[in-house]
């Protein structure tokens, strides 16, 4: 039953970082992590350290986790309103406890 609890707060979705298919992975107790084509993590990183997010409206979000990982680029190949949403729900959560 914990498991799937877990698996209810992580949401995924394809993307496009630095030319490469990926996959954005947003988890309520983990945080934000990026996986590479072989499932191998790129980078992840707690909540905590979101300096500033951004979309174009569009397909593309940024990530800004300050120093020294800097800011993140992201296609997410259809809408990115939906992951913001996510994202944005999740980070709340994370900073009101």
């Amino acid at each position: 039953i914990e498991e799937s609890l877990k698996q209810r707060f992580k949401v995924t979705s394809p993307c496009i970082c630095r030319g490469e298919n990926c996959e954005l992975v947003v988890n309520l107790d983990a945080g934000i992590s990026l996986s590479g084509p072989n499932r191998e993590i790129i980078w992840q990183h707690p909540f905590e350290s979101i300096r500033a997010t951004g979309d174009d409206g569009g397909r593309f979000l940024w990530i800004d986790f300050g120093p020294p990982s800097g800011e993140q680029e992201l296609d997410l190949i259809t809408s990115a309103k939906p992951i913001v949403f996510i994202l944005h729900s999740f980070w709340q959560q994370k900073s009101t406890g």
